[in-house]
């Protein structure tokens, strides 16, 4: 085997090494996971605002149809 060819075999071996070792490092990425959560978290409690303005203006429309009947 040539040194260049076995160089270039070793070089494979190292970048296929530290792409395995980013794949399984659990630190990686947890920025972009807290950032989604953080986002998530918002979604939720702009839900449950909606779904209270939703109740209020239920009972508001009931009550305008209990006035006029």
């Amino acid at each position: 085997m040539s040194g260049r060819r076995h160089i270039m075999l070793w070089e494979k071996k190292v970048q296929l090494v530290n792409e395995t070792k980013q794949a399984v490092d659990s630190s990686v990425g947890q920025g972009e996971i807290k950032a989604m959560e953080s986002e998530i978290h918002r979604m939720e409690l702009r839900k449950a605002q909606i779904a209270r303005q939703q109740e209020m203006l239920i009972q508001a429309l009931e009550k305008s149809v209990a006035r006029v009947s």
